[in-house]
């Protein structure tokens, strides 16, 4: 069963390294973040088996455009923490 859960999560972190390296073109590591944490919430609420890929990529493309706002907005912030520091 261990091994099942450590193939399982090294699944997920593949997707999500995925569809980071894909994302740093067109700002995506934090839409790819936020579908890893929801699959990851969903885990101890799910009572029957789902599958990762087909829930992971429809939640990547709803939360594309707010994730990429509030990106943006903590890159900025970043941006001006270090040009004041």
């Amino acid at each position: 069963m261990l091994a099942l859960w450590m193939l399982i999560v090294g699944y997920l972190n593949l997707l999500w390294i995925l569809f980071t390296c894909i994302g740093v073109f067109v700002f995506g590591l934090f839409s790819a973040t936020g579908a890893m944490f929801t699959i990851v919430k969903m885990w101890p609420k799910q009572e029957h088996e789902f599958h990762i890929f087909p829930t992971f990529f429809p939640y990547l493309q709803e939360v594309y455009s707010l994730l990429l706002a509030l990106g943006s907005v903590i890159g900025h912030l970043e941006e001006l923490k270090f040009e004041k520091g």
